[in-house]
């Protein structure tokens, strides 16, 4: 089954349509902060889509450039996780994602590897093949993890999950013994931004009408009417923090427009 899923559709809204379909498939299937942004929420929640056999497989993603538009199929948009040719240094002031059509299975096909998704299905008393039950456990834990953006304005998770080399993981590991790590491709390994800069005492960290979410380091929270000048300062400031605390440089996971991160 294919879908088409506008730029500032909110995705709880589309998972919930596709649910009642009975269409399934969508990995994620919680509230996403950045569901107003031009495009973003269909950049950051389509195109991530890994490599290989995936549910959600984008068939073409549609976008426009300043002079004209264009439809481009999966083969072409460099996908990966959290990361496509669109959101390459000269992607993203050229592209604007518009819209996303996806593929979806009919027969359940659940992935239960988000944190904590088996322990609350069974805690609720949910079944492992039940699309309803993972949607709302997901939302669940999604709520409890990350502050709401309807209450605490915000853009989701900020940081990227750097990712090191075997030499530097066993380096930060002298230092935070308890790191996790998870394996990638060719001996590299992703660690958790969130738990660099805890480490690095910035979890809470204020500035000028905005802070680092006491709930979750990976997120900048506007509590005050802060500008995005504030807001990106706050953002070098954890930045700058963790590296010299750990030598690794903090990436940004929204794209920044009129200003620079470096």
């Amino acid at each position: 089954m294919r879908i088409r899923v506008e730029a500032a559709e909110p995705w709880d809204a589309v998972v919930q349509a596709r649910r009642r379909r009975r269409a399934v498939g969508h990995r994620e299937p919680g509230r996403d902060p950045r569901q107003r942004g031009r495009g973003a929420g269909a950049e950051h929640r389509g195109l991530r889509a890994r490599a290989g056999r995936d549910p959600r497989r984008p068939r073409a993603a549609r976008a426009r450039r300043r002079d004209a538009g264009c439809a481009s199929p999966p083969a072409d948009c460099g996908l990966a996780y959290r990361a496509s040719r669109f959101r390459e240094p000269q992607g993203q002031d050229r592209w604007l994602i518009l819209a996303l059509e996806l593929e979806l299975r009919r027969r359940p096909e659940p992935r239960l590897d988000y944190p904590g998704l088996r322990a609350a299905l069974a805690a609720g008393g949910g079944r492992e093949d039940d699309p309803a039950a993972i949607a709302a456990a997901v939302a669940a834990l999604r709520r409890a993890r990350l502050p709401d953006p309807r209450r605490e304005p915000n853009a989701g998770s900020f940081f990227k999950n750097p990712v090191v080399d075997g030499e530097t993981l066993a380096r930060l590991r002298g230092l935070l013994p308890a790191l996790p790590a998870w394996a990638e491709a060719a001996g590299r390994f992703k660690l958790p931004a969130a738990a660099l800069i805890e480490a690095a005492g910035l979890k809470g960290a204020s500035g000028e009408g905005c802070k680092v979410s006491e709930r979750h380091a990976l997120v900048l929270v506007n509590h005050a009417g802060a500008t995005g000048a504030a807001v990106l300062a706050l953002a070098r400031r954890v930045r700058d923090g963790v590296f010299e605390r750990f030598g690794i440089a903090l990436e940004p996971e929204p794209a920044i427009v009129g200003a620079a991160w470096h």
